[in-house]
């Protein structure tokens, strides 16, 4: 889907993490100290970043966690049409992996299937109406 081009200090990541093994089927949801809504990891793109560096960056940064390669989804903006927001799908890198979240940012984490995670509240919009779609 093509949505328009927009300056690279305005692209935003949503990383979808996914865990690995038998709990494949769950991904991660944070909640965060700048917007305390349950939401997926994100943060800013950097200029000349690579989502794959980014997603990295921030996963590791947020969460303490090691993630592989991303996939890219979607591609959508901002509810206010001002940021391009870019949806990857991941998964840790090695099954063994424990949160040590930044205190400075991530107020909660949990690993949740899809149907769960409807359930939370406050849950950050786009996401919610991402879950559902995917039901």
């Amino acid at each position: 889907m093509d949505i328009g081009s927009v300056p690279r200090a305005a692209n935003e990541l949503k990383a979808n993490l996914s865990s690995a093994g038998a709990a494949a089927s769950r991904l991660l949801f944070v909640r965060s100290k700048l917007a305390p809504v349950w939401n997926f990891i994100c943060g800013e793109i950097r200029p000349a970043e690579t989502y794959d560096a980014a997603l990295e960056r921030e996963v590791a940064r947020q969460a303490g966690l090691s993630v592989r390669m991303p996939a890219k989804i979607e591609e959508s903006r901002s509810f206010n049409g001002k940021v391009k927001l870019h949806w990857l799908h991941t998964g840790l890198f090695g099954a063994e992996q424990e949160f040590h979240l930044n205190p400075d940012e991530i107020i909660e984490a949990r690993w949740l299937a899809p149907k769960e995670a409807l359930a939370l509240e406050p849950l950050f919009p786009p996401v919610k109406i991402w879950l559902e779609r995917k039901r």
